[in-house]
């Protein structure tokens, strides 16, 4: 949880979505904003199921010859 210079509050969540049990977890980056950041924060933990709606982004980049990717 984290407060923006304006006074918003921000909570960032990192999911793991497990699709498949032969594969790893997937792990998608989830930012909530105002009131939902504010219950998110007081109410989940780690290992707590959640439905997520929104949009996806993924992103790929490249560091020191290392390729990165990334779905927020």
């Amino acid at each position: 949880m984290r407060q923006l210079p304006d006074g918003r509050s921000v909570c960032d969540l990192r999911l793991a979505v497990n699709d498949r049990r032969d594969k790893p977890p997937t792990f998608v980056d989830v930012a909530t904003l105002n009131d939902e950041a504010d219950r998110c924060a007081e109410h989940l933990s780690k290992g707590r199921q959640v439905s997520v709606v929104g949009r996806l982004v993924y992103s790929e980049w490249e560091k020191d010859g290392v390729k990165h990717f990334k779905h927020s």
